[in-house]
Protein backbone atom coordinates (compact mmCIF):
# COMPACT_ATOMS: atom_id res chain seq x y z
CA UNK A 1 0.00 0.00 0.00
CA UNK A 2 1.16 3.29 -0.93
CA UNK A 3 -0.24 6.51 0.67
CA UNK A 4 -1.64 9.46 -0.83
CA UNK A 5 -1.38 12.58 0.61
CA UNK A 6 -2.02 16.58 -0.47
CA UNK A 7 -0.32 19.72 1.32
CA UNK A 8 -3.38 19.88 3.80
CA UNK A 9 -2.88 16.34 5.17
CA UNK A 10 1.12 16.46 5.75
CA UNK A 11 0.12 20.34 7.72
CA UNK A 12 -2.51 18.44 9.51
CA UNK A 13 0.02 14.99 10.65
CA UNK A 14 2.25 17.66 11.65
CA UNK A 15 0.36 20.11 13.67
CA UNK A 16 -1.04 16.65 15.44
CA UNK A 17 2.05 14.50 16.10
CA UNK A 18 3.26 17.42 17.56
CA UNK A 19 1.02 17.57 20.53
CA UNK A 20 2.21 17.70 23.63
CA UNK A 21 -0.33 14.92 24.60
CA UNK A 22 1.43 12.15 22.12
CA UNK A 23 5.23 12.75 23.64
CA UNK A 24 6.61 12.26 20.46
CA UNK A 25 10.47 13.68 19.78
CA UNK A 26 10.11 16.67 17.21
CA UNK A 27 12.81 14.56 15.39
CA UNK A 28 10.73 11.65 15.10
CA UNK A 29 8.23 13.49 13.49
CA UNK A 30 9.99 15.22 11.21
CA UNK A 31 11.67 11.57 10.25
CA UNK A 32 8.29 10.28 10.04
CA UNK A 33 6.45 13.13 7.59
CA UNK A 34 9.92 13.49 5.30
CA UNK A 35 9.62 9.22 4.94
CA UNK A 36 5.80 9.38 4.48
CA UNK A 37 6.38 11.90 1.36
CA UNK A 38 9.29 9.57 0.09
CA UNK A 39 6.99 6.56 0.32
CA UNK A 40 3.52 8.43 -1.11
CA UNK A 41 2.45 10.01 -4.19
CA UNK A 42 1.55 13.82 -3.68
CA UNK A 43 -1.96 14.47 -4.94
CA UNK A 44 -3.74 17.95 -5.24
CA UNK A 45 -7.00 17.68 -3.38
CA UNK A 46 -9.84 17.97 -5.40
CA UNK A 47 -13.38 19.73 -5.07
CA UNK A 48 -16.37 19.01 -3.15
CA UNK A 49 -19.01 20.34 -1.48
CA UNK A 50 -19.58 17.46 1.44
CA UNK A 51 -19.77 19.17 4.92
CA UNK A 52 -17.96 16.98 7.47
CA UNK A 53 -18.22 17.73 11.49
CA UNK A 54 -14.73 18.11 11.62
CA UNK A 55 -13.73 19.94 8.60
CA UNK A 56 -10.00 19.46 8.92
CA UNK A 57 -11.12 15.76 7.61
CA UNK A 58 -12.16 17.20 4.59
CA UNK A 59 -8.35 16.91 2.54
CA UNK A 60 -8.44 13.64 3.15
CA UNK A 61 -12.04 12.89 1.78
CA UNK A 62 -11.08 14.78 -1.16
CA UNK A 63 -7.83 13.37 -1.99
CA UNK A 64 -9.34 9.62 -1.64
CA UNK A 65 -12.49 10.94 -4.29
CA UNK A 66 -10.10 12.42 -6.40
CA UNK A 67 -7.19 9.36 -6.59
CA UNK A 68 -9.92 6.87 -7.29
CA UNK A 69 -12.45 5.61 -4.32
CA UNK A 70 -11.74 2.20 -5.96
CA UNK A 71 -8.16 2.15 -5.39
CA UNK A 72 -7.84 4.26 -2.34
CA UNK A 73 -8.97 3.84 1.02
CA UNK A 74 -9.33 6.28 3.64
CA UNK A 75 -8.48 4.96 7.01
CA UNK A 76 -10.01 6.32 10.16
CA UNK A 77 -10.57 5.96 13.75
CA UNK A 78 -13.68 7.65 13.46
CA UNK A 79 -15.73 6.78 10.91
CA UNK A 80 -18.98 8.70 12.30
CA UNK A 81 -17.31 12.31 10.92
CA UNK A 82 -17.86 10.86 7.20
CA UNK A 83 -20.19 9.32 5.27
CA UNK A 84 -20.75 5.53 4.91
CA UNK A 85 -19.35 4.50 1.89
CA UNK A 86 -16.87 1.52 1.21
CA UNK A 87 -13.78 2.94 0.97
CA UNK A 88 -13.76 4.46 4.51
CA UNK A 89 -12.59 1.91 6.56
CA UNK A 90 -11.21 1.45 10.38
CA UNK A 91 -7.98 0.43 10.94
CA UNK A 92 -8.75 -3.46 11.88
CA UNK A 93 -10.71 -3.52 8.85
CA UNK A 94 -7.56 -1.89 6.32
CA UNK A 95 -5.60 -4.49 8.37
CA UNK A 96 -7.97 -7.22 7.25
CA UNK A 97 -7.89 -5.97 3.50
CA UNK A 98 -4.16 -6.00 3.19
CA UNK A 99 -3.87 -9.70 4.62
CA UNK A 100 -5.94 -10.97 1.88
Amino acid sequence: MIPVYCKEILEEYLSVLQRKKFGFDPRTVTVFLHAFQHCGVFWEMGQTDISLPDMKDLPFYAVTLTHGENKTYLVTGNLKHFPVRPFIVSPASFLEIIQC
